[in-house]
C-alpha cells in the first residue's frame, strides 16, 4: 500500500509538472482566443440551426440554444435587446450613447 501511495504522489507530481511547463508556454492571449473561438463556434451552430429551421437568429427559442450547449440559459434572449447590448459598453471608445457623446465632443475639441 505505501508504495502504490509513493507512486501515486510521484505520479501526480510529474503530472503537475507537466501542466505547469505546458502552461508556461501558452502565449498570455491564448486562453482568452481559445474563448473566443470556442463562441465563435457556438454562434456559427445556432446560425445554422435558425438557418435549418427557416427561421431569423432571434427567434431560436432558449430550447433550441440549449441543445446547442448548455453555456446558453435562460438570459441569453437578453442579447436581442439592442439597446441594452449598446449600452454596455460605456468605457472611452465604447458603443453606449454616453461614450459615443463624448467621442463626438472630443473629436469636435481637437477639430477647433
Amino acid at each position: 500500500m505505501r508504495d502504490h501511495w509513493a507512486w501515486s504522489c510521484s505520479h501526480l507530481l510529474r503530472c503537475c509538472t507537466c501542466a505547469v511547463t505546458l502552461l508556461r508556454a501558452v502565449p498570455p492571449g491564448a486562453l482568452y482566443c481559445s474563448t473566443l473561438l470556442r463562441g465563435h463556434g457556438l454562434s456559427g451552430r445556432a446560425v445554422f440551426q435558425a438557418e435549418s429551421k427557416n427561421v431569423p437568429l432571434n427567434q431560436l427559442t432558449v430550447e433550441d440554444l440549449a441543445a446547442i450547449s448548455p453555456l446558453f440559459d435562460g438570459d441569453v434572449a437578453a442579447v436581442w435587446d439592442y439597446t441594452s447590448s449598446v449600452e454596455q459598453y460605456s468605457a472611452p471608445g465604447g458603443t453606449a450613447r454616453s461614450s459615443v457623446t463624448a467621442q463626438v465632443q472630443h473629436l469636435r475639441r481637437w477639430l477647433q
